[in-house]
């Protein structure tokens, strides 16, 4: 408080489904820069409780030809990680 009074800083909280993980970040916030996309802490928790890979990542080891692979993997894992984002006024 004694060197930081008047600053504000971004906290972000995000969950990565595929690690699994939580990742904290606390960085200088300057207005001209824009807030990466949020939702609410609880709706992180509870995507996160869903999706998480604990078990690792299921591979399915069968031969398919490459235009079948590039489809199947455009949409394989449409959201991986979700991210709370709070501005801390100091």
């Amino acid at each position: 408080m004694k060197h930081y009074t008047g600053k504000n800083f971004m906290y972000y909280l995000k969950a990565d489904a595929l690690v699994p993980a939580f990742t904290i970040t606390i960085v200088s916030h300057y207005e001209d820069k824009e807030v990466q996309e949020s939702v609410s802490l609880f709706e992180l928790i509870d995507w996160y409780k869903e999706n998480a890979c604990f078990d690792g990542l299921e591979i399915i080891a069968r031969q398919i030809n490459d235009e079948s692979k590039e489809a199947e993997s455009k949409g394989a894992f449409p959201d991986s990680e979700k991210t709370y984002t709070k501005t801390i006024n100091t």
